[in-house]
């Protein structure tokens, strides 16, 4: 997604590609005001006012869905509408993959709305043609607190300073595992913070059998369904169920991840952009 050059889509053609074509694969909502149009082929970005430049801001038409029914117009319940009609100001290609396109809005798209985005004109970078869907729906995000609350203790969580213990490999398996707390001078426990503390913490997310820590929530950690991975969506869902586990930490604004089952095993990218705009990635091989 956008700016971490990770494809959420995969990197194979879409069900439109072929030779000399270039298709949109799909449209994704990465932070309040960025959407990513996900390609299946590199964009024409020459930003030299061609119609069909990816660079071009009038090629994209971004209009909120109204869920009203009926005559007088009702909002069924659990549908929201709109207040503000959002437009596209700014596109740009990612700076990792550029096979996304990523578009800013003017004002920030509406948790619980459902939008609609158009690509008028698209060209390939080697001249491919534009082919297949241009229209795409998606939800808006739904922005959490940024910074987490103990229910339990009333206290709110530091998330930027965390006890300096760091992973090491299990020498049977390689699975990893923590190592003791470090002791400095004077018996204080050494701490760190950063972008240290956000990797390791991620890590431990990871890697925490989900419901084993209760004390900060019943959703903390990762649900491993290790005879279920074969199945079609199943890793799809694991990889969902990962990257918002890693948004819910307070520091992390946007993530991803991806993951391919080989050899037994599953090799799992995790990359998570920080609000001070330090990029994170977490790469972990778990014996199947």
């Amino acid at each position: 997604m956008s700016t971490l050059g990770l494809s959420p889509l995969g990197t194979d053609l879409g069900p439109w590609g072929g030779p000399g074509l270039i298709t949109i694969k799909g449209v994704i909502p990465v932070s309040a005001n960025e959407i990513v149009v996900i390609c299946d082929r590199i964009p024409r970005a020459l930003d030299d006012d061609a119609y069909d430049d990816a660079l071009i801001e009038a090629n994209y038409v971004i209009a909120d869905i109204d869920p009203s029914v009926g005559d007088p117009p009702i909002i069924p319940p659990g549908e929201y509408k709109a207040r503000y009609s959002p437009t596209i100001v700014h596109a740009a290609l990612d700076t990792e993959d550029e096979m996304q396109i990523v578009l800013s809005t003017d004002v920030k798209l509406e948790k619980h709305v459902r939008y609609s985005l158009t690509v008028d004109f698209l060209e390939g970078a080697e001249g491919e043609t534009f082919a297949g869907p241009n229209t795409f729906e998606f939800e808006a995000l739904t922005p959490i607190p940024r910074y987490a609350r103990i229910a339990q203790l009333g206290l709110a969580t530091d998330p930027y300073n965390d006890f300096s213990n760091g992973f090491e490999a299990s020498s049977e398996d390689g699975t990893p595992t923590a190592v003791g707390l470090q002791v400095a001078t004077g018996g204080r426990i050494v701490r760190h913070g950063g972008v240290e503390s956000t990797r390791k913490r991620l890590h431990r997310r990871l890697l925490t059998e989900r419901r084993r820590f209760l004390v900060l929530s019943p959703r903390y950690g990762t649900t491993w369904p290790v005879k279920q991975l074969a199945r079609p969506g199943t890793l799809q869902q694991l990889v969902n169920d990962i990257a918002a586990g890693a948004r819910s930490e307070p520091d992390v604004v946007a993530a991803e991840c991806v993951a391919t089952v080989a050899d037994n095993a599953v090799d799992i990218t995790l990359r998570v952009r920080t609000v001070d705009r330090s990029v994170v990635e977490v790469q972990q091989v778990i014996q199947l």
